[in-house]
């Protein structure tokens, strides 16, 4: 019976303590002194939206087809087929990564920009994805740089043939050639 007590008395005065320090530094700052404002600040908005939240924020129905994220891959693509930047995974795909491309589909990559699916005029049946991610400033929401990440030759095929792929971006002209 006594341990028993001893265990409870011990147990309470842990728990007093524990309330005494909380109420002591309460008003002092103590628990955020390392935290500017601006910091403070920061932390909140990155607990409300997330920072595809604030890449995407203004985008339109439009936009997912004709955006910097696109303009960042067509670059890209002309600077590895001119010579300007080199990309060793690449290199077996570079006679098929010339010319034009049609984007197939468009969509949020999980780790920050987008994923894009394209494929080229000048070979109709391969399917590339790309990972483009953008830099975004929290401190002003904005996104501040567009980084091609990778691009890769997927195991699907499309199906179509150039000429397909030509009409489809005729008949439709949000689904233009890059």
């Amino acid at each position: 019976m006594k341990h028993k007590n001893k265990l409870r008395l011990g147990i309470c005065l842990c728990v007093l303590l524990c309330l005494i320090v909380i109420w002591l530094t309460r008003g002092t700052g103590f628990a955020d002194s390392s935290f500017t404002t601006q910091e403070k600040q920061n932390v909140e908005r990155t607990d409300r939206i997330s920072l595809n939240d604030i890449r995407f924020a203004n985008f339109k129905d439009e936009d997912w087809l004709d955006n910097d994220y696109i303009r960042c891959l067509r670059q890209y693509l002309d600077d590895y087929n001119s010579g300007k930047i080199e990309d060793e995974f690449l290199d077996p795909y570079k006679k098929k990564l010339q010319g034009q491309f049609i984007i197939g589909d468009i969509k949020p990559n999980t780790f920050g920009g987008v994923t894009i699916y394209f494929t080229l005029i000048e070979s109709p049946d391969d399917i590339f994805s790309a990972w483009v991610y953008s830099v975004v400033d929290e401190f002003t929401g904005t996104v501040t740089d567009y980084q091609v990440r990778s691009v890769t030759l997927e195991e699907m095929k499309s199906g179509a043939t150039k000429e397909q792929l030509i009409q489809i971006s005729k008949d439709h002209p949000e689904m233009k050639l890059w």
